[in-house]
């Protein structure tokens, strides 16, 4: 099934061509070859069957054997490329490529001394051109220009995601831009884009057609000049061809979340954000079956109709004006989504504006719509403006055949609130079962070997599509089975096409169990986690591949452990599991047989999958596991307590039981840091679409998340509103309008950095009398934000934390007590991210002075003072010294007996004179790969740190202490359990 979306410019002539005759281009490549030589000598013309078009052009009987010749000339050139013409997105690449030639080749030719106008208006023109490709599970999207797909995932009902498969050519897309500019003279680089748009006139980078961007200049003079005018070539036109119609091919693997494609020009969305055109899509899936009357099955029983008739009920509230799905997309994004009283009057209002002027209001709209499932298949089309299209497809992506096997593919009930796991059959082709992992793990007995597929390579020929057939030197044993792993992350979108190898005689977990990191308790669930890095990154050079071997090589997918979860009842077996693991842990080998397997098949099940959160592995880094990573390192890194972290949780709790806190997202945005709150309950204050994504993305409800920022793009709260954000704040009556509703909620913020009780307690009084206010006009409020500005840390200046909890609390209840019945929310940011960071620094150069250059004063001529230089500056990890205006307080790794101190000044690690850390202040004399601590980092360091000079962003390496009790079992299932990676050990002692 090929689906197209065609926008035209400069007139219809190239579009409506390319839209009749692109088809066969693309269809011809991926034909057999005795077909393709059977169209080489005339037959089998046309070569695609149309489901429908949304265009009545019709190619004339001239262009039609016109048509027929190039194809036939286009078969022959396939036929000597067929080697490589076997990749779908080569093939692609070469179908557009040969239209737009034989385009501008028919434009070129003379009749009796004159050009063809007809053919030379169609390449006068331009058109761009979105393609979808679906066969099977493979999916393939190839574009030209700034037509977009967007794919609508979701998990169930109520949660959606807006998946963009493709990347605009427009200057939007900097790497179009570097690839435009590096094709032409560096003098160029300041006229080959003006305006973001090509020469400063075309504002699609790639296109069909458009040859006044794309012929030398004397051919346009001497054929488009003398006949059309109007149509000289652009200013600074010096080195063409500056214009290209190869596409870029994306390539996606369908699975059962994926549930429809839309297919829409850039008019679309212009008007309307991907979020919000899947919301509506989906909305239309659920109502549009009110649309006809009710019919009920042949032999329903009363109960089946009554759920019927409520399930019916609850779509009303969904009930779209349109059948056609694509007509109700266009519609929204003519009347900007306006209330349903207006709808008429604001699309008339933008259809009756005069085609000269419309323009800028409205660009051409072509949008369609297509349903992968079959629930879908009643109501799905697609439409042009106004024009309604409908087409039948079916996509069967359910099961999957590899090597004479069968899986089948079924979710499970959710793990924790952060990610969740599959369940897997497998089958033999005559319906044995072979594995099951969620109840007989232990059926099978053999080896159990991961490979990563980007990484496989047989002899030359890397295997890392899924639309290639197994290379022929690939062998396996008669007793082994093949089969695809696809792993998702718990929210609709599709993780790794991982490859497994599962021999039937030798099972033991050995391959993965030598580099289990540690093993932790979730109620009655013992989770064991791996940490990759002390898996052997050996590839076999051998094609045949050998199951005894461990081949587990490094790839981008790095930063996703996997895991091994296993339910048992005994105290005992995981006392058992965990000696294991840790005893295994230490060999840091991958290639020991060991027979380990006995010790999972106690009671209870055992499954093998993908934790694909990167929650457990940062920046793409494996976690530090001995002290000759610390040592060897030239570059700062953090420190991450998270038992400090769990620790400050409880103490909120203890303190503040009646504030529902909202962590702020903008003080520190480490994975772990939000997964670890997310699963001790700590709701999030998000001030960002991107923020609001990355919690989102973590497995937190949007229920949970507060959109804080008192001014927001529209796109942003249209995006909020699709993912269900539903509490927003404003500060002005413009920002309320924006939002297009009253919030059933009051938003009150104290704002950040207070730093004394009286200004919450004069705010909390405040607060009641606009509650009281709102009471007096029947607008009763129930939500109250008392704001952010709370710190773990004892600072100059500050109130103790339960000092100023005690406050608070007194102020709570004398102005709102409980029966008021009240929401109290806070929006602590530094509290949670400030102390559990710690900052780990390096000497990495220095330099004696006179101490009076340090300190100002001229008594101190005769002293010495040192100036010193380390691995991170203001402009990195130090940059809250600007934002917060905090001074870092240091501290010494390396135990020294009392010395002399001198003047100091400890300097970033930039060039620049102001990337000062401590200005002024006695240290004793340190020498180069000293190490200094900085303590209370993680607030406004990460978040803000930047990459000037080119030094990356500092890393983080979570910790946590094996001697400390929020480490025990009882208070992980207290917390719902987050899993945590290995102890970090400093100059040879837990740190």
């Amino acid at each position: 099934l090929s689906i197209l979306v065609f926008d035209g410019h400069a007139g219809t002539h190239c579009a409506r061509t390319v839209a009749s005759r692109l088809y066969d281009y693309m269809a011809l490549p991926l034909l057999p070859e005795k077909l393709i030589r059977e169209v080489s000598q005339g037959f089998h013309l046309p070569l695609v069957k149309m489901l429908n078009t949304s265009s009545n052009y019709v190619l004339s009987a001239d262009l039609k054997d016109l048509h027929a010749k190039h194809l036939r000339a286009f078969s022959l050139k396939c036929l000597q490329k067929r080697d490589s013409l076997r990749n779908v997105r080569q093939a692609f690449k070469w179908a557009f490529k040969a239209l737009d030639d034989d385009l501008c080749e028919e434009a070129m030719q003379m009749h009796s001394g004159s050009p063809d106008l007809s053919a030379l208006r169609r390449v006068l023109a331009g058109s761009c051109a979105c393609v979808a490709y679906v066969k099977g599970q493979d999916m393939y999207i190839a574009q030209v220009g700034d037509s977009g797909a967007v794919l609508g995932v979701s998990t169930d009902e109520a949660h959606w995601t807006a998946r963009k498969l493709n990347k605009d050519h427009t200057a939007d897309n900097q790497k179009e831009v570097n690839r435009i500019r590096s094709e032409h003279p560096p003098g160029e680089a300041l006229t080959v884009l003006r305006c973001e748009r090509l020469l400063g006139e075309l504002y699609p980078l790639r296109a069909f057609g458009d040859v006044r961007y794309k012929w030398p200049l004397k051919q346009q003079k001497a054929i488009i000049e003398p006949y059309i005018k109007l149509r000289r070539p652009p200013m600074n036109y010096l080195t063409p061809p500056y214009l290209t119609c190869e596409p870029s091919v994306y390539y996606y693997r369908l699975t059962e979340d994926d549930k429809f494609l839309i297919l829409a020009s850039d008019g679309l969305w212009e008007m309307i954000v991907p979020e919000a055109a899947v919301r509506f899509v989906a909305n239309h899936a659920i109502g549009v079956e009110t649309l006809t009357p009710y019919q009920r099955l042949p032999n329903a029983t009363l109960k089946q109709i009554l759920e019927d008739l409520r399930d019916r009920k609850r779509r009303e509230s969904k009930r779209p004006v349109d059948v056609n799905s694509a007509t109700h997309l266009i519609r929204h994004a003519l009347t900007n989504d306006v209330s349903d009283e207006n709808v008429y009057a604001a699309l008339s209002a933008t259809l009756s504006i005069p085609e000269c002027a419309a323009r800028a209001y409205r660009d051409d709209i072509t949008v369609t719509v297509v349903y992968f499932h079959q629930i879908q298949m009643k109501h799905h089309g697609t439409g042009q403006d106004t024009k309604h299209l409908h087409m039948a497809s079916l996509l069967d992506f359910y099961s999957l055949n590899v090597h004479s096997l069968r899986l089948y593919r079924h979710k499970c009930a959710p793990l924790n609130p952060v990610h969740w796991k599959e369940c897997w059959l497998l089958l033999q082709k005559d319906g044995t079962l072979l594995w099951y992992n969620d109840k007989q793990f232990s059926a099978i007995k053999g080896q159990v070997n991961l490979l990563r597929s980007a990484e496989l390579h047989f002899g030359e020929q890397a295997w890392n599509e899924p639309g290639l057939h197994p290379p022929r030197t690939f062998t396996t044993h008669q007793d082994q089975f093949c089969y695809f792993a696809l792993v998702d992350n718990g929210h609709g979108a599709l993780g790794r096409l991982e490859q497994w190898f599962v021999a039937k005689h030798r099972f033991d977990l050995v391959a993965f169990m030598c580099a289990i990191a540690r093993v932790f308790k979730v109620g009655t669930e013992f989770h064991v986690f791996v940490n990759s890095s002390l898996i052997s990154s050996t590839r076999s050079t051998s094609d045949r591949f050998n199951p005894a071997s461990c081949c587990f090589s490094a790839s981008s997918y790095e930063d996703d452990p996997i895991f091994v979860s296993c339910k048992l009842d005994s105290g005992d077996m995981y006392k058992q599991l965990k000696s294991i693991v840790e005893r295994k842990a230490q060999q840091q080998i991958a290639n020991k047989p060991t027979d380990v397997g006995s010790s999972l098949n106690g009671k209870g099940n055992c499954s093998v999958g993908f934790n694909t959160t990167t929650a457990y592995r940062l920046d793409n880094e494996p976690a530090i596991t001995c002290e000759e990573d610390l040592d060897d390192s030239e570059e700062a890194f953090f420190l991450f307590d998270l038992g400090k972290l769990i620790l400050l949780h409880q103490r909120w709790i203890e303190h503040l039981p009646q504030i529902h806190p909202f962590y702020a997202v903008k003080c520190n945005d480490n994975k772990l840091l939000l997964s670890l709150l997310a699963s001790m309950g700590v709701n999030f204050d998000c001030a960002s679409k991107n923020e609001i994504e990355t919690v989102l993305s973590i497995g937190v409800s949007p229920e949970r998340i507060i959109f804080a920022n008192p001014c927001k793009p529209r796109s942003a709260i249209e995006y909020a509103n699709s993912q269900n954000v539903r509490y927003m704040t404003f500060d002005n009556e413009q920002e309320l309008q924006k939002i297009h509703s009253l919030y059933p909620k009051s938003d009150f913020h104290v704002g950040t950095g207070c730093r004394e009780s009286s200004a919450y307690v004069n705010s909390i009084a405040n607060a009641r009398k606009l509650f009281d206010l709102g009471n007096q006009f029947g607008c009763p409020l129930k939500l109250l934000d008392i704001g952010g500005g709370f710190s773990a840390v004892l600072e100059n200046g500050t109130l103790p934390f339960e000092s100023l909890a005690m406050e608070i609390n007194q102020a709570l209840s004398y102005y709102f007590p409980s029966d008021m019945n009240v929401t109290v929310i806070a929006e602590p940011g530094r509290y949670y991210a400030a102390k559990p960071f710690q900052l780990c620094t390096r000497v990495i150069g220095y330099r004696k002075v006179i101490a009076s250059k340090i300190t100002g004063n001229a008594a101190d001529d005769g002293d010495i003072g040192f100036m010193y230089f380390i691995n991170d500056g203001i402009y990195g990890s130090f940059n809250c010294i600007l934002t917060e205006n905090t001074i870092p307080q240091g501290q010494l790794l390396k135990k020294r007996k009392a010395s002399k101190t001198y003047w100091s000044t400890v300097w970033g690690q930039t060039c620049d004179s102001l990337d000062i850390i401590l200005k002024k202040c006695q240290l004793p004399e340190l020498f180069e790969n000293e190490l200094l601590l900085f303590q209370n980092m993680g607030a406004y360091s990460l978040t803000v740190s930047t990459e000037f000079n080119g030094f990356s962003r500092t890393k983080v390496y979570p910790y946590i202490k094996e001697d400390d009790g929020y480490s025990s079992a009882a208070t992980f299932e207290q917390s719902q359990a987050m899993e945590l990676p290995l102890t970090v050990h400093l100059s040879g002692k837990s740190s």
